[in-house]
């Protein structure tokens, strides 16, 4: 029986980045009071189930995600908590090669969020998208959204209604000001959207520092097991060690580490090396 060590790749597609835009006014019952909400919706994507109104692309993500490969939270839920549109693992980005960016979801955790017929308990599902549509289309989300901060539509020019004949609070036409955006988290604030810079996608840090020293190896135990050994002389980042050693997608690093892991493997393991970088 096949596991996600296996890296089973259940279905791969082709995909871009479709949405448009949810605006919506609510009035609660109770007190009258009003709120105006925006959040950006996917439209198209191969593999996933888009029937849940709900489902949002968050822009923030989706910017890190366009600069750095590791594991990001690109789809959420309206309310800022991914498991209600059945999401149940964040999702793997990778960057194989200059032209393209992917996307791996587990099949298992976040079966409800895809489509029936890929849906399963193994493996997981690949998107493949063109690196200058994702550039683009995640350039175009910031730049609408600042320009509505800075500049923000009457509920007039969004909605078709009769002014006079609308609830009092519509009737001055008010500037379409959102209380809220979606996903609501802490970044999807109108400070932290006005200071974003989506203009350049290109990740200028290093990896690795230059005078870097890796230390890995495998220390026998009495038990037959072997205790892993590992030691950077550097601090990493919160996509995890694995990513810096295997240049490829994410499900197959972990299938590396995975079988270098196996018990019946413990007694081939070499002992403790060390590796200086410089």
């Amino acid at each position: 029986m096949n596991t996600f060590w296996d890296a089973v790749i259940a279905h791969e597609a082709p995909a871009s980045l479709c949405w448009e835009w949810v605006v919506a006014c609510d009035e609660a019952p109770f007190d009258g009071e009003h709120f105006m909400r925006v959040g950006i919706r996917p439209t198209a994507l191969p593999v996933i189930c888009l029937d849940d109104d709900a489902l949002r692309f968050d822009p923030f993500e989706l910017l890190r995600s366009a600069r750095d490969s590791g594991c990001f939270g690109t789809l959420n839920c309206s309310c800022g908590y991914a498991e209600d549109v059945g999401l149940g693992s964040d999702i793997m980005v990778s960057h194989p090669d200059p032209q393209h960016i992917v996307w791996e979801l587990e099949r298992a955790p976040s079966r409800n969020i895809i489509e029936p017929e890929f849906q399963g308990d193994e493996g997981f599902v690949r998107l493949v998208f063109e690196r200058c549509n994702y550039e683009t289309e995640v350039r175009r989300m910031f730049e609408t959204l600042q320009a509505w901060l800075n500049n923000p539509p009457r509920v007039s020019d969004l909605f078709d209604y009769d002014v006079e004949g609308s609830v009092p609070w519509l009737q001055s036409d008010p500037p379409f000001i959102p209380d809220w955006f979606e996903p609501e988290t802490l970044e999807m604030q109108p400070e932290k959207i006005l200071a974003a810079d989506a203009t350049d996608l290109s990740s200028c840090a290093p990896e690795i520092p230059a005078d870097a020293i890796f230390e890995f190896g495998f220390i026998p135990e009495q038990d037959g097991y072997s205790r892993q050994y590992f030691r950077l002389s550097f601090d990493l980042d919160h996509r995890g060690i694995e990513r810096l050693f295997f240049p490829c997608t994410r499900a197959r690093r972990l299938a590396r580490l995975a079988r270098s892991n196996r018990p019946d493997r413990a007694a081939t393991q070499r002992p403790l090396c060390s590796l200086g970088y410089r």
